[in-house]
């Protein structure tokens, strides 16, 4: 159910049908079982895997020799040394080692500690750097040593053993890749996501900063007129006044436009954005704000990709904002030509000279990354002849090939 006084705001100021509404909660995948595992849950798990390993270990020992020592040394090592596997893996490998160092004394000792020194090996192999994961296999195959001394009359379980550990080593080694590949994979999405949401920023910075700018510049010339001569020559208050209420309408269509893009939705049914076909009426308010504008437009026009006309509008925009703003100027002129191979935008005035933005500020700077992304250069400086002049070329061939196709 909508909160009425949203729905009563979205409609007053025209937003997109439905904008006030809720927007709907997509479920993310459910991740794997070993990653939904909490910490006290892995705890749980190591506990009672060593546990297990430990009893069976004390009672296979205890069915073949009656030294207790023996039983609660080949118990404790082989318990403690999977305990360890995950979290203390150099450790658990050490553990391991020594209970595989007891096989002389039982050769069921040394079946009994391949287990822990195969998963020490592996988390080894995982989680330490290359090197260090090459240390531990060297001093892991000591173990199937172990069980041919003392005098080496019974190796046959060397090679079988080695076999199994270099196995599980080399486990570890693609467990470590593919946990490595991963988390590389994972950052570079944080990566690419962060510099999405820049970008979109940035675009919805120049859409606002295009939009506002020139509307509110237009605005605060025109009601500064009216209240100047509201007194003397109500007529011509009137007609700012109703020039204040066009460009307020104007914003109004351009913000409900902007926010219909920001619909994660893509259900509003959006204004068309600015186009060349727009400059007349552009150049009508310029005009209105009292600088008087010449358009002039030369050469054959080639369908354009919306994203290409929207970049020459708000050039276009800029500039007269700049002009209405800073220059002082009584009479500027546009200039849109056409060739071929490119779309040429010149922007002159007869004002006092570089506007304070052509130092600071987003307007320049913003025209400038735009023509940028359309392959073109822009160009801003003080003419010979006095004012100022915005000169923006951009090519047409990759756009008007690949609107084509």
């Amino acid at each position: 159910m909508r909160p009425p006084r949203l729905c009563l705001e979205a409609e007053a100021i025209g937003f997109p049908d439905g904008y006030a509404e809720p927007m709907p909660v997509l479920s993310e995948p459910r991740p794997p079982l070993l990653q939904r595992l909490r910490p006290r849950q892995w705890l749980l798990v190591d506990v009672t895997l060593c546990l297990l390993y430990g009893t069976l270990s004390a009672a296979v020992m205890a069915s073949r020799t009656r030294s207790a020592w023996l039983v609660v040394a080949v118990a404790g090592l082989s318990l403690v040394s999977v305990l360890l596997t995950r979290t203390r893996p150099v450790i658990s490998l050490g553990l391991a080692l020594t209970l595989a160092g007891l096989a002389p004394l039982d050769t069921e000792i040394a079946f009994i500690a391949l287990f822990p020194v195969g998963c020490a090996l592996a988390a080894c192999a995982a989680r330490l750097p290359r090197r260090l994961g090459w240390t531990a296999l060297a001093a892991g195959l000591t173990a199937p040593v172990a069980t041919a001394l003392p005098d080496f009359a019974h190796s046959g379980a060397i090679v079988p053993f080695g076999l199994v550990l270099v196995t599980c080593w080399m486990v570890g080694i693609a467990l470590g890749a593919q946990r490595r590949y991963s988390e590389s994979m994972a950052r570079r999405q944080e990566e690419r996501a962060s510099a999405a949401a820049t970008e979109e920023r940035l675009r919805i910075a120049r859409e606002l900063h295009d939009i506002v700018a020139h509307s509110m510049s237009v605005i605060t010339v025109q009601a500064g007129f009216a209240h100047l001569v509201i007194g003397d020559r109500p007529r011509e208050a009137a007609a700012a006044l109703g020039a204040i209420e066009s460009t307020g309408r104007d914003v109004l269509v351009e913000m409900r436009r902007l926010l219909g893009m920001l619909r994660e939705d893509g259900t509003a049914e959006l204004t068309p954005a600015a186009r060349l076909d727009e400059l007349e009426s552009l150049v009508a308010l310029t005009s209105r704000a009292g600088v008087e504008v010449t358009l002039r437009l030369t050469g054959r026009r080639p369908e354009l990709p919306a994203g290409l006309e929207l970049t020459a509008y708000r050039i276009v925009q800029e500039a007269l904002t700049n002009v209405v703003r800073h220059a002082a100027a009584a009479h500027a002129e546009v200039s849109i030509s056409f060739t071929e191979t490119e779309l040429r935008i010149s922007v002159t005035d007869d004002g006092r000279g570089p506007h304070p933005s052509a130092t600071g500020g987003h307007g320049l700077a913003g025209m400038r990354e735009r023509v940028h992304l359309c392959g073109g250069e822009l160009v801003t400086g003080t003419r010979e002849s006095g004012g100022f002049a915005v000169l923006a070329t951009m090519p047409l061939r990759a756009f008007v090939s690949a609107d084509s196709r």
